[in-house]
């Protein structure tokens, strides 16, 4: 039984179980399990199966809505007047991990969430400390051959190899990147939810660093790809990216303001519009979410084809945006869920255009 543990976003949980499955089936191997939010940790993910470790391990190394993916091995709780360090400390010197066997360098990562008196630092220290007693390698933070993630959350500590050098979600090579941009992991979420199996075109009017419009391009050979940003610099660099990816002929890019996509697109043109609007404090301080709000879905109705899906983070305004969804007779919303990305908290809208706009 080979069991692996997955970190992604908050809030979609389920895409990840889903695209496993997927991925499963394509080169049949046997999944005997899959818990979302395993341990009651969000976005984490647990799968099992009795297939050889190296087939499971393939299929999630090449996941697109993860993070990272280690080998979960061992899991214990400490008691409250237990000493949390010592008490890990005795728990690694007792711990098989055949990893370490054949390895000549290893180190230690550690996420930790809680309320401790202790930070990261100090369980790497300790964790550190135990497995070179048992297992006499050297440690190298750098040079490693075995990364042990030694993780805290409140009272519960997992133990897991991990088989990611680096998180999967740097897979674009983006020569321009805004201070602020959606991680590829998300952007394959909301890809997934916009529907686009048997769509033609898509757009992203707030197209950034292009980030979904390159992912598009991966997931999706035979969409027509549209992006657009109201900031010259915003295109230009999008561009500048989608060059690079070598995508070119299959993405269309221009100056437009959200707010004139009605002016700027011809009607009923596109399939599925899916992007990520700036969020106030990052990057839309100075906007008037109404009218942005008002004059984008305004435009999106109408160039969105009947049956058309909108898929949108929404950071600043959630509820103006939902009342102005219901007012405009536009859209219904198919579903909302709270999702995580860059330390913050949106919500994701799923839209679809209603055949006859009011």
């Amino acid at each position: 039984m080979t069991q692996l543990r997955l970190t992604t976003n908050p809030g979609i949980e389920d895409i990840v179980e889903q695209e496993l499955r997927d991925r499963a089936t394509a080169v049949s191997c046997c999944l005997t399990q899959i818990k979302r939010k395993p341990f009651n940790l969000e976005g984490q993910i647990l799968v099992e199966s009795v297939d050889e470790k190296e087939l499971l391990s393939q299929i999630a190394l090449k996941a697109r809505s993860v993070f990272h993916v280690m080998r979960q091995i061992y899991h214990f709780s400490v008691p409250k007047k237990a000493d949390f360090l010592e008490t890990i400390k005795q728990e690694l010197l007792e711990l098989d991990i055949p990893e370490m066997e054949g390895a000549k360098k290893f180190r230690v990562t550690t996420q930790r969430n809680g309320r401790h008196l202790f930070n990261s630092i100090d369980v790497q220290k300790i964790a550190g400390a135990a497995l070179i007693e048992r297992y006499q390698k050297a440690v190298s933070l750098e040079q490693y051959d075995v990364n042990v993630r030694v993780d805290v959350f409140d009272r519960l500590c997992l133990v897991s190899v991990q088989l990611t050098k680096a998180s999967l979600d740097r897979r674009h090579h983006l020569v321009w990147r805004p201070r602020i941009s959606l991680k590829t992991t998300m952007a394959y979420a909301m890809l997934r939810l916009g529907g686009l199996e048997e769509k033609t075109r898509l757009l992203d009017p707030f197209c950034g660093s292009a980030t979904l419009l390159l992912e598009a391009a991966t997931m999706f050979p035979h969409l027509e790809l549209y992006g657009s940003d109201r900031r010259e610099e915003a295109v230009r660099g999008a561009q500048t990216n989608i060059d690079t990816a070598k995508i070119s002929h299959r993405v269309s890019l221009k100056e437009v303001d959200a707010r004139d996509l009605d002016i700027m697109y011809p009607h009923q043109h596109f399939d599925a519009i899916v992007t990520n609007p700036p969020f106030g404090m990052h990057l839309g301080a100075e906007i008037n979410f109404y009218q942005l709000y008002l004059k984008f879905l305004r435009g999106a109705g109408k160039i969105l084809a009947p049956g058309g899906r909108l898929v949108i983070l929404v950071g600043k305004g959630r509820g103006l945006f939902k009342r102005l969804v219901f007012k405009s007779g536009l859209f219904q919303i198919r579903e909302e869920r709270l999702v995580e990305t860059g330390g913050i908290y949106p919500h994701l809208f799923i839209c679809d255009r209603v055949d006859e706009i009011r």
